[in-house]
């Protein structure tokens, strides 16, 4: 399985067997996933890590540690998904990329969650990196198409 482009998303944050995991990156080179999760303590980071490894691992997490956004809440939230940490009351946003079978990718990350109420402006950030990411991906195929690229 190829990864995608370097430009789109940071390094394998994790690989596992069913699933592999990287951080959005924008056209400005910025990871805001990885830059939310440097900035958490220890723990928190830890805990996220431990999720990330079982994701990738197993495919899939309890509810109480990942779950699909609610499409019928915010219709933004289609296809997008949250890893959470309960202890530190944080969210890191994720979404299936749908070229690439088994890869997530990180979006960004936030905090402050008031328990079942996600403020609408995480899920509208969220969407907005996967709409770039998706656009972003689709011109790097064409491009690598033109160029002759397999």
């Amino acid at each position: 399985m190829p990864d995608p482009p370097i430009e789109l998303a940071a390094p394998v944050y994790i690989a596992g067997l069913r699933r592999r995991i990287f951080a959005y990156r924008g056209p400005d080179g910025r990871t805001p996933a990885l830059e939310f999760l440097e900035g958490l303590e220890v723990d928190a980071r830890a805990r996220y890590l431990i999720r990330f490894r079982q994701m990738g691992d197993e495919g899939t997490l309890p509810g109480k540690f990942w779950h699909p956004w609610d499409a019928n809440r915010n219709r933004n939230a289609k296809g997008l998904s949250c890893f959470k940490d309960n202890q530190s009351k944080t969210r890191v946003p994720s979404f299936s990329d749908e070229s690439e079978r088994g890869v997530m990718i990180l979006t960004h990350g936030f905090g402050g969650k008031k328990e079942n109420d996600i403020d609408d402006t995480e899920i509208n950030e969220a969407a907005r990196i996967k709409r770039d990411y998706v656009a972003r991906r689709s011109a790097s195929s064409t491009d690598d198409t033109r160029r002759g690229a397999p």
